[in-house]
């Protein structure tokens, strides 16, 4: 089950926080990089969060979340899209992104940054129709590939 999240809610914010660790973790070794800002904000930092948070529930457990930004700006980043290692290849990122894809329907384009070196996550991405369209430098031979996805109404 897909639902919104209320990341003001502290046990809320503590699953969600306690995931991205789990998760980000797993993309900092595929990477190289343990500078990723999900993988060491507290509770209290993404209650400050402007984001728009939905989670994946298997049972009672949060098993994925996924963050967007830019609602009826016609542009959404993608901010974040996580999944609990415990719970990976089961379709929990595609279920959570094909949602995201749905529910925004003022979006004429998506937009999100993942690491280079996370072939898995580009590989999603590349499923669901986004496209390379840059890429940055964000410390000595750690790169980000930019993505983005144009939508017709």
């Amino acid at each position: 089950m897909i639902a919104n999240l209320n990341v003001q809610d502290r046990t809320t914010a503590e699953a969600v926080v306690r995931l991205q660790r789990l998760a980000y973790r797993i993309e900092a070794d595929l990477i190289g990089f343990d500078g990723i800002p999900p993988l060491h904000e507290t509770e209290e930092q993404l209650q400050q969060s402007e984001e728009r948070f939905r989670g994946y529930y298997a049972g009672d457990r949060l098993a994925g979340i996924i963050a967007l930004e830019g609602e009826g700006s016609g542009e959404v980043t993608i901010s974040r899209l996580a999944v609990d290692p415990a719970f990976i290849r089961q379709g929990i990122g595609s279920a959570l992104l094909e949602d995201a894809l749905r529910q925004e329907t003022g979006a004429t384009r998506f937009t999100l940054t993942t690491g280079e070196r996370n072939v898995p996550a580009i590989r999603l991405y590349e499923r669901y129709g986004f496209q390379l369209n840059g890429r940055m430098e964000v410390g000595p031979g750690i790169w980000l590939v930019c993505m983005e996805k144009e939508v017709t109404q």
